[in-house]
């Protein structure tokens, strides 16, 4: 356990869904401040002897995934840029210093996602600053730093779900709850709003 978070720890310097089981369970920290960790079920990180080189960002980030016990989400999920920049072409892959608050987030998303029994889409990760105000993202938006996730999929029983879990003490952070999707990040403080 004090390896993976070393482990996410040190990355960070460095420069649809589908029912799957969780039967077992271990703590992952989520982010330095919070109270207590979310249970999913984890895996030792990624030795050299244990495991063979990555190809591209997309396999290492998804190497981290599994490593963190992320069972619903993939890296080509979470790497998704976003449906206007299709058009637009101003977002890109997450900075790999970033990526911890990028698989922490994906972590609460996934034990969200595990409680609701229903399928989930990312609709927004990470975004460039550009990207974030072309399309009318918050100036100091989360995304920004790659800490959270816009969510679609059963959006009231999803806010009731993150509140709950952030109640538990599962994670710090804010959450959105719009019309169609939830927003959901790991600030480190609590927040709540409705779009």
């Amino acid at each position: 356990m004090k390896a993976l978070i070393t482990w996410l720890k040190n990355l960070s310097g460095a420069s649809q869904n589908g029912p799957r089981p969780t039967d077992e369970a271990s703590p992952l920290l989520l982010c330095e401040n919070c109270r207590s960790p979310i249970s999913v079920k984890s895996s030792p990180p990624p030795t050299s002897a244990s495991t063979k080189k990555p190809t591209s960002a997309k396999d290492e980030f998804q190497s981290l995934l599994d490593a963190a016990g992320v069972k619903h989400f993939t890296a080509d999920e979470v790497f998704y840029r976003g449906a206007r920049d299709a058009k637009l072409k101003l977002n890109q892959d997450p900075p790999r210093n970033l990526w911890p608050q990028l698989v922490a987030v994906t972590a609460v998303a996934d034990e969200a996602r595990r409680r609701l029994g229903k399928p989930l889409r990312i609709n927004s990760a990470y975004r460039t600053p550009a990207y974030n105000r072309a399309v009318g993202g918050a100036k100091l938006s989360q995304h920004l730093r790659g800490a959270a996730l816009d969510l679609s999929g059963s959006p009231s029983a999803l806010h009731k779900v993150l509140t709950q879990m952030r109640s538990e003490g599962l994670f710090r952070g804010g959450i959105g709850k719009y019309r169609t999707f939830v927003h959901v990040d790991v600030r480190g403080k609590n927040a709540d709003w409705q779009g």
